[in-house]
């Protein structure tokens, strides 16, 4: 015996047909999904694991619509609520990217810099190389000793000649050794006068770490004859007369 068919009720025919067979889902839509729930404030998670699951979800959405995922990341950047270790990672994302959205954040977080800074705002910061040295060099003007000092990190690790000139015009202000270092580090690698300046100045640094870097960078960039020399290791007074030999010499072969 065969029953008969039930006729379809309204209401479901009309689902059916309004709807189709499937039901999308959020693994269909990735950016409903970071949209819709917490995966973008969970980028900043100390647990690593949620963290990691939160960035794997967020650059599959950069391959799918990277304008519109970039749009909300930097949207989040505004928000209040947003704590700063999220924003940093945020701006490594768009840094990733090459968004200069993320630059006034960097710049924001570098300059309260007051511990130990980390990794990813010097390495965010340097992706924009010649773009961020202006700022940068307020920081390294201005901030406080360790953000003064990762500003350093940063113009040295751009290595434009922007960011020589910044480090190099630095160091007859400069206070900090460690810093000064830095600056003379920059100065080796920058062919200007201005840089052989510094780096005379260098020979007379405080610490003898600084004296050595600089006698050894002059020494290669001016290739200084066998009898020129310098002890960083002597007293001042020994030090200003091979320096006054230095410059003499200097002079008359016209290298500066």
């Amino acid at each position: 015996m065969v029953l008969p068919l039930a006729k379809p009720r309204p209401l479901i025919l009309l689902l059916v047909l309004c709807l189709g067979c499937t039901v999308p889902t959020r693994e269909t839509d990735p950016l409903r999904d970071i949209r819709n729930t917490t995966v973008i404030p969970e980028v900043g998670s100390y647990d690593p694991a949620i963290q990691k699951q939160a960035l794997q979800r967020i650059f599959l959405t950069l391959e799918q619509a990277p304008e519109i995922t970039c749009n909300l990341l930097a949207a989040t950047l505004r928000d209040p609520v947003v704590d700063d270790r999220t924003k940093l990672v945020i701006c490594w994302i768009l840094a990733s990217e090459e968004d200069p959205r993320a630059i006034p954040t960097l710049m924001e977080l570098l300059g309260r810099v007051n511990e130990d800074p980390d990794q990813l705002i010097k390495d965010s910061l340097a992706t924009f190389g010649s773009r961020i040295v202006s700022g940068v060099a307020q920081v390294l003007e201005g901030g406080s000793d360790l953000a003064r000092l990762a500003a350093a990190e940063v113009l040295l690790e751009i290595a434009v000649p922007e960011a020589h000139a910044a480090l190099v015009s630095r160091y007859p202000l400069e206070e900090a050794p460690q810093i000064r270092f830095l600056i003379l580090c920059g100065a080796a690698e920058d062919p200007s006068n201005d840089a052989s300046e510094v780096l005379i100045s260098g020979l007379d640094d405080a610490e003898r770490q600084n004296r050595e870097i600089a006698w050894e960078a002059l020494r290669r960039k001016i290739e200084s004859p066998s009898l020129l020399r310098f002890d960083a290791g002597a007293g001042p007074e020994v030090r200003r007369s091979q320096v006054t030999e230095l410059r003499r010499w200097l002079a008359s072969s016209r290298r500066l």
